[in-house]
């Protein structure tokens, strides 16, 4: 199977997939339902009594998220967002969590998003479904043979 093919089969698992997925290199994690998305800067805490804000842009197709002058984020979205219903909040710990209202999508399952950015890179939890989905398939094609 090409790339491509393991790339789409391992979308097509995170449709109904509602894990928390880290982001390798990126210092995020991301999880969903079918009405919103959280993400959660957990690479960048925020230090207690910080007078650097978070600048937080959410645009319907957009979000750009800036952390003591430093762009932690700047990607389109996987699908729109409604930016009016959707907030960020600095959590206890200094984690900035961002949460976004999706825009439901017909058929019903389009509302998974199988990346939370369009050009994030494949998460931690999606790089071990391709080599799943191959042991299975093998096992699959074992057991239809005579």
């Amino acid at each position: 199977r090409s790339r491509l093919d393991q790339r789409d089969a391992a979308a097509d698992r995170l449709l109904n997939d509602c894990a928390m997925h880290r982001v390798e290199g990126a210092g995020y994690s991301w999880r969903q339902t079918m009405e919103d998305i959280e993400i959660h800067f957990v690479g960048h805490p925020l230090r207690p009594g910080e007078l650097r804000r978070p600048t937080v842009h959410i645009g319907p197709n957009h979000l750009k998220v800036a952390l003591a002058q430093s762009v932690v984020f700047d990607d389109d979205l996987w699908a729109s967002v409604r930016p009016d219903e959707s907030t960020w909040t600095v959590e206890g710990d200094g984690v900035l969590r961002v949460e976004l209202q999706k825009v439901p999508l017909h058929p019903l399952e389009r509302n998974m998003w199988p990346r939370c950015g369009r050009s994030d890179a494949i998460t931690s939890a999606q790089q071990d479904l391709p080599q799943q989905a191959a042991r299975s398939e093998a096992a699959d094609v074992g057991e239809a043979m005579p």
